[in-house]
Parts: C-alpha cells; structure tokens; sequence
C-alpha cells in the first residue's frame, strides 16, 4: 500500500472511542480549514480492546477513502488516563513543573515514575490565589501507549502523537468559544462514557469522565424496557429524541411517550452530574459564571437535547460540527454536519491549530 504525504495536509485523526472508529483529515487553505476526507468504521465488538485484524481494516478503510499519508494522531482512551492536580511552590523553577507531575502521578498509581508517560500545563490563578503555580497533569501508562503505537504500525501507520482528548475538543469546538465569558464547558456524549471539559481562559482547568452516562447505557435501558432492536434505538435516539414532531404517526403514541420518559431520565442523571462538576470550576473562578456548555459526540445530535439542557442548567448550550471550524467540499456536506467526528478533527488538527 503506498502512501505519499502531502505537506498542506493534517495527520489523521483518529478518534477510537465510540462503537464506529471515526477518521478524518483537513488541509490548511489561505482563509482556514478544508476537510479533505472522512471515513467511518463500525467495529464488531466496541467494549472488546482493539485488535490486529481491525487495525489493518481501518488501514485499508483509510486508503479506499483517499487519505493521504500514513502519520496519525490518537487520543488516549479515556479510562487509561490519569490526572491529578499540582499545587505547584512558589519560586519554583518551570523546568521542575514535569517531574513533579510524573513523581505524583507515579505515587497515585503505586508504580516507578520512568512507566508513565506524562504531560502537565499550567492554569490560571483561582479566584482565592493561595501563591504559587496551579498545574493540571494528565498521564497513561507508558505500556499502553507503546501497546498502542506497535499496533498501528504494525498495520503501516505512524503515530505522530497520543493526545489528550479534553485538548482535541477544544481545538475543535474553537469556534463556539467566542462571545462567550471565561468559563466555558464542553461535554462529550460518547459511546462509552461522557466526557466533560471546563476551560477558563482557554485552558483546560477541570475534566471528569462520566460512564455511566455514555450512549450505550441508554441503549442497553430503552432494549431492557422495550425490547427494541439497535436499530429501532438509534432511529428512536437520532430521528426523535425529544421533539414529538418527529414522532411518525404508525408508532403508538404510547411506546413513544414512554420513550420519552427514558430518555428525559437519563438526561436528568446527566444533568445532575454536570451541575456538580460545573459547580467546582465556579466555586475555583468565582467572579465569572459558566456561560456556556459545547456539546459533541455519539449522543449530541439527538433532537432536543440541546434544549433541554439549556432549560436545566439555564446557560447556552450549543452543538458542534467540523463544519463549524472547516469549510468541506459539497459530496462531504451532510457528514461535515456530524457531532460524532469532531473528536477526529480536533485530533487531526494536534499541533497545527
């Protein structure tokens, strides 16, 4: 398979978090972002680790669908990170900021310093300034991410980079940020898990994975209490959700509203967590309020959901698209439209944003 990288052109992004691996890459223009090609790949078992065998299918996957190149950047699985918070002495030297980082991750873990693969970024100050330097630091263990790596080259592929997926969202949700006061959310309504980020300033400041709240779970609820098939579920979730408009007349208006109890449900159980987290970063940065949640992922285009939100948690809530931070070719329209690929696209744009 012969692959030739083209310089205007991003590496690929590659998002593995959900029940399909999403793919994309862009290429720079004059005014901006163009999204160049896309590429979806539903996987067989989603909660099974990824094998040898669907790597080199999304290899070829990635060439039938004309990506260039063979670099890719990869985020991190949620649940493999670990992060903590620094508060880092005052007059201490920036050099030390990373081996501090690494020395209380590795103490959290049990495990030597040297098996962890770290990155840390400074914060703004709190409103209640304590002195000194505020750092948040994330890591994985360098096991994995080597495990990781050796199987997309081993399909071909070079991993330019393993990223952090709260950084990925932001560089992807750039575009909503505007307008908005300093602290801003965004909120991943994956496959497996949600995924909420708080940035002050445009730095991220706070980040809480929420399991039990990812897409699948409601699945595995309305199959349980409905008996409905995949599909039914993802027609009813995508086509429906909320919005009793969208409701076709052949269903029984009854199944439909008890449907639709399930769902503001599990909204709600979301929404209670989201106050909870939301509430730290307000109590951290206290003299401005949370003005704004940004919502993408597997579950973020269900009709009303938005909405729903919005009147819970009384902020403006917003769902991003890659076509809200790139410009795409017409045949890529209706895709570029698609909630689920912006972790791709922030993962894509790592270190060229």
């Amino acid at each position: 398979m012969g692959w030739h990288a083209l310089s205007t052109r991003t590496p690929i992004g590659i998002d593995l978090g959900g029940r399909c691996i999403h793919a994309m890459q862009l290429a720079r223009r004059s005014r901006g972002w163009q999204i160049q090609t896309v590429a979806s790949m539903p996987r067989g078992d989603d909660s099974a680790l990824l094998s040898a065998a669907e790597t080199r299918q999304l290899a070829n996957v990635l060439y039938r669908h004309g990506f260039r190149g063979g670099d890719v950047v990869l985020a991190v699985p949620g649940a493999s990170v670990m992060a903590t918070m620094l508060e880092v002495p005052p007059r201490s030297p920036a050099a030390a900021v990373p081996q501090l980082a690494r020395d209380r991750l590795a103490a959290a873990q049990k495990c030597e310093p040297e098996a962890l693969e770290v990155s840390c970024w400074a914060l703004p100050a709190p409103t209640r300034s304590r002195g000194g330097t505020r750092a948040l630091a994330v890591g994985c263990a360098t096991d994995e991410a080597n495990a990781l790596i050796d199987l997309f080259e081993a399909s071909g592929m070079t991993v330019e980079a393993l990223d952090v997926e709260a950084w990925a969202a932001v560089r992807a949700c750039v575009a909503h940020l505007d307008g908005a006061s300093r602290l801003v959310a965004i909120l991943n309504v994956g496959w497996s898990a949600a995924h909420l980020v708080v940035l002050c300033d445009g730095v991220v400041v706070h980040e809480r994975l929420l399991p039990e709240h990812g897409r699948r779970h409601l699945h595995e609820i309305l199959a349980r209490e409905f008996k409905l098939e995949p599909d039914i579920i993802d027609y009813v979730v995508d086509r429906i959700g909320l919005d009793p408009e969208a409701s076709p007349p052949e269903v029984s208006a009854r199944l439909l509203s008890a449907i639709s109890g399930q769902l503001r449900a599990y909204l709600e159980r979301l929404e209670s967590d989201l106050l909870r987290s939301m509430s730290y970063a307000t109590q951290e940065y206290a003299e401005d309020d949370l003005s704004r949640l940004i919502v993408h992922g597997d579950g973020a285009g269900m009709p009303g959901l938005s909405d729903h939100i919005a009147a819970v948690l009384g902020i403006d809530v917003r769902v991003a698209t890659p076509s809200d931070t790139a410009v795409c070719p017409a045949a890529l329209e209706t895709v570029s439209r698609s909630p689920a690929l912006v972790m791709a696209m922030g993962l894509a744009l790592h270190s060229r944003a």
